[in-house]
């Protein structure tokens, strides 16, 4: 009996549309069961709206290719790469910078913070971050995080896979 419907809704309409009702009903029911499961999971553990409150600009000393951003201790600290060219070496600055972010009558504004006294001004940082970039000359940032009161900073030094080297800060509840 199934199959005589089957073929007799086949002849009627044509196996295409068929297929199309069918999939248009489950895609329906499924919409509507992960509209379900996702009221239920807000119910349980809460939630919050993402939603996009100012865009500006970050300024920096060289041109580059913006990497990353994290917040770290009231501050944004912007990762990025740049092909410094000529010269011979890789300074803190050509790779990181500190910003802070403020609200004004016009906007959102964003000001670069001297690194001079902060956590990348650190001689043992510094000493190492020269190190990195003399002895792996592909060497470029990969990615930040904050992860479980630590700040990372994650570099590439070739083409491998696992030629990666990690610079990590602990952050104090402060944000310090």
């Amino acid at each position: 009996m199934a199959a005589s419907t089957v073929e007799t809704a086949v002849a009627e309409g044509g196996a295409y549309e068929v297929i199309r009702a069918r999939l248009e009903s489950q895609g329906q029911t499924l919409a509507g069961k992960a509209q379900q499961l996702n009221e239920a999971r807000l119910e349980l553990f809460g939630g919050t709206e993402l939603a996009l409150v100012a865009s500006t600009r970050i300024r920096t000393e060289n041109n580059c290719v913006p990497r990353d951003i994290v917040q770290v201790g009231g501050l944004l600290l912007f990762g990025y790469n740049v092909h410094i060219g000529l010269r011979t070496e890789t300074r803190v600055a050509d790779v990181f910078s500190l910003q802070r972010l403020s609200d004004t009558a016009e906007g959102v504004e964003i000001r670069a913070v001297p690194l001079a006294g902060t956590f990348l001004d650190d001689p043992g940082f510094k000493r190492d971050f020269q190190e990195l970039y003399q002895y792996y000359r592909e060497s470029s940032l990969a990615h930040l995080r904050v992860l479980k009161g630590k700040l990372l900073a994650c570099f590439n030094t070739g083409r491998g896979r696992d030629s990666v080297k990690v610079f990590r800060w602990g952050i104090q509840r402060d944000g310090t």
